[in-house]
């Protein structure tokens, strides 16, 4: 079947349309990917050592909210456009971990809060000032999530640093 596909494609195929080009070839790739998933040797490899599908959305998604997490706007749609995914899915791809994706982001952001707070270059700056630079827009909630995640509130951190 897939032979004559293929002959067919090399025959004839200058001539589809370019939507009738784009559905042919993704029948195409969708038959020779079902049957290569059938086929007994790809049966016998070991599917663990590619990173699932959700694995490879995580990663994606964690890497690009490292590089925006100081942004107060980052949020789980803004995420799921980046890795072109649906939001429920993105949910599914850190659920499978047992993680939440605003939890991770809160993490993230504390753990950039804290770095700064114990920074004595930062002595300067404000708490206010460091927690909004990573993308806290309420003093008072930064200050709640930071005392439920490290036992303080950032002032106490900053006096023992």
């Amino acid at each position: 079947l897939m032979a004559s596909m293929l002959e067919w494609a090399l025959n004839e195929g200058a001539s589809l349309s370019k939507s009738q080009a784009i559905l042919f070839s993704r029948t195409l790739l969708e038959a020779i990917v079902g049957a290569l998933v059938d086929a007994p040797e790809t049966k016998a490899l070991e599917f663990a050592k590619h990173p699932s599908s959700h694995a490879r959305i995580r990663d994606t998604a964690m890497e690009f909210i490292s590089h925006h997490i100081s942004n107060p706007m980052l949020d789980v749609a803004m995420i799921a456009r980046h890795c072109e995914v649906s939001e429920r899915y993105l949910h599914a791809a850190f659920a499978s971990v047992s993680l939440r994706v605003g939890t991770y982001i809160r993490r993230m952001r504390l753990e950039q809060c804290r770095a700064a707070l114990l920074n004595p270059t930062n002595r300067a700056r404000s708490i206010t000032e460091i927690s909004m630079s990573w993308g806290f827009v309420d003093p008072n909630s930064f200050g709640r999530a930071y005392k439920a995640w490290y036992g303080k509130t950032p002032r106490q951190e900053r006096i023992a640093a």
